[in-house]
């Protein structure tokens, strides 16, 4: 509550200060942070959050470039003047949707840039905004810069009274933070071996319903192989009593180097070695997304052009997946996904295709963040080197 009132604890001097509301927002923030740490290492960095679950992620995530972090002070005058008081900070960055109009105020009164980065509107946000825009437009003004993921965000901004000569397209950070991976020299299944189907990072209840379309699939492709990926490789033993269970053969990976095929079902029971067996796949099944969990990374199997297959429960990659689906991601339920993979497996060049299409849609989004820096150095060089 302290922090909230405005009584920070000891800050740099000219530090850049960004602010992230939450977990989604600081997973934005991610790579930005990380790049501007990179290139300018002298240069302080501190992070505030509103929430607390922001703040764990933040902790967990962002300590090795970050100085200081602290709870977002209340937007109220008297707050923001004792904060500015006491500090000052040499760039704000505000995270997505930010707009507080005494902090925008108060950085424009004192000559300090405020950078809107990642920046983005939901309908529901802009009609919000639409209902003040008289009111709102003053403090849009006074933000130096927006940096936007999107046309149809521009286009918002600029519907609301924001600057045009201020507003730049740059894409979504994210894309830059979730497309990531070191591949690792792992022998290929011999070229019979068709499909191969990489289910990644499940979860229990995950397991049986990829079985189950496994099972569907090596009826009619004998020669199918499976590698099975849970989220937590201590379940390895309850995994096992699963396949062994159903009837189904399989190896563990944590015993076999070499020949991994030589069963229908390949455990890995090691940590660090997904990203290079969805490189081995004909296409991946996301684990997290057929029961309440709320999805993993989609974008690494689409980097390596492999198309993924996923469920309904996608709320912690929502914004991600409306981007993607349809390129290279195939939405579908767990009671249809066996009949759903057999339609695609049957023709092996849509398939391919639909990696292709997935892998091109990432070429595009990639960058953002090279985007952003260069928009933000054009202003504030010397901000960021001094």
């Amino acid at each position: 509550m302290k922090e909230r009132l405005g009584f920070l604890p000891p800050l740099p001097n000219r530090a850049i200060w960004v602010h992230a509301v939450s977990v989604g927002e600081v997973g934005a923030s991610e790579p930005l942070i990380r790049e501007i740490k990179q290139k300018y290492p002298s240069k302080p960095i501190v992070l505030s959050t509103t929430t607390e679950t922001g703040r764990k992620v933040a902790e967990k995530n962002l300590k090795k470039w970050v100085e200081r972090m602290f709870y977002f002070p209340l937007d109220y005058p008297w707050v923001i003047f004792r904060v500015f008081c006491g500090w000052r900070p040499s760039i704000i960055i505000l995270m997505e949707t930010e707009i507080w109009p005494n902090l925008i105020t108060f950085s424009h009164f004192f000559g300090i840039p405020v950078i809107l980065a990642n920046g983005r509107l939901s309908y529901p946000a802009y009609r919000r905004y639409r209902m003040g825009k008289v009111l709102l437009k003053p403090f849009l003004k006074k933000i130096n810069l927006f940096l936007v993921q999107t046309e149809k965000d521009k286009n918002l901004f600029l519907s609301l009274g924001a600057d045009p000569q201020k507003i730049k397209v740059v894409g979504n950070t994210k894309f830059d933070r979730l497309i990531k991976g070191e591949i690792k020299e792992i022998p290929l299944p011999p070229d019979s071996s068709y499909p191969v189907i990489c289910a990644g990072s499940t979860h229990p209840g995950e397991e049986e319903v990829v079985l189950h379309a496994f099972s569907k699939v090596k009826k009619e492709f004998p020669s199918a192989r499976l590698i099975l990926v849970p989220r937590h490789p201590e379940r390895k033993r309850e995994v096992e009593e699963l396949l062994k269970k159903e009837g189904i053969n399989y190896i563990l990976r944590s015993e076999v180097k070499e020949k991994l095929w030589e069963s229908d079902v390949l455990l890995v029971d090691t940590v660090g070695e997904l990203y290079s067996f969805y490189s081995s796949a004909h296409l991946a099944i996301l684990g997290g997304t057929f029961v309440p969990v709320g999805g993993h990374n989609p974008l690494e199997p689409l980097s390596l052009k492999v198309p993924v297959f996923y469920g309904p429960y996608i709320f912690n990659f929502e914004e991600i997946f409306s981007i993607i689906e349809g390129k290279g991601a195939i939405k579908v339920g767990k009671e249809n996904l066996p009949e759903t993979l057999l339609s695609w497996i049957r023709d092996k060049r849509r398939l391919e295709e639909e990696g292709r299409k997935g892998y091109a849609l990432l070429e595009e989004y990639k960058g953002a963040v090279k985007r952003h820096l260069e928009e933000i150095e054009k202003i504030c060089a010397g901000l960021l080197a001094g």
